[in-house]
């Protein structure tokens, strides 16, 4: 397997002295559009991404990042993103037309994955990991903003990641 490089030339991050007083942000590597192959740094908005701040500061591992990533992939996928609004402006029609299954073979698949995540996790530890991963809650608030609470339910989150990098075949990239 080819190393994957960085394009020294292309530079996309933000300059300090550009951005607003309470950006919360981090580099992070991503795929160079411009050339296959190679990755470039650029500044990433975390303050919204709970996983994102984590990682930035080094509470979690590449590993925990990327099983992270995987399992918030599988709440966003199981979501109810199919559903749409009725349309008033439309005349109605008699005849329905072919059903379709609101509900798609994926979405019962990541919905599957998700229970067997919750058996391997147990309720609590399901609970923290959906709060942070799917809901947006950050550690802290977790902990009622204090630090004894928030180095608790850390080292839940990152059992939990560690738990759940086994299940889906993550583990074997380190630490």
């Amino acid at each position: 397997m080819m190393a994957i490089q960085i394009s020294p030339q292309i530079d996309r991050r933000v300059a300090d002295n550009a951005m607003p007083f309470n950006a919360l942000t981090a580099p992070r590597r991503v795929a160079d559009p411009l050339n296959a192959g190679r990755e470039i740094v650029v500044t990433a908005s975390v303050r919204d991404d709970e996983l994102g701040r984590l990682s930035a500061r080094n509470h979690i591992s590449p590993h925990h990042f990327a099983v992270g990533r995987h399992v918030q992939r599988l709440f966003e996928e199981n979501g109810a993103g199919g559903v749409k609004a009725m349309d008033t402006t439309k005349e109605p029609v008699d005849g329905r037309g072919q059903f379709i299954d609101p509900i798609s073979d994926r979405q019962i698949k990541n919905g599957r994955k998700l229970v067997d995540a919750k058996a391997l996790l147990g309720a609590r530890n399901f609970n923290v990991v959906r709060a942070v991963l799917s809901d947006g809650i950050s550690i802290e608030q977790l902990g009622d903003n204090t630090k004894v609470g928030a180095a608790y339910f850390l080292k839940r989150f990152r059992e939990s990641l560690d738990k759940l990098s086994e299940m889906f075949g993550y583990s074997g990239r380190g630490r």
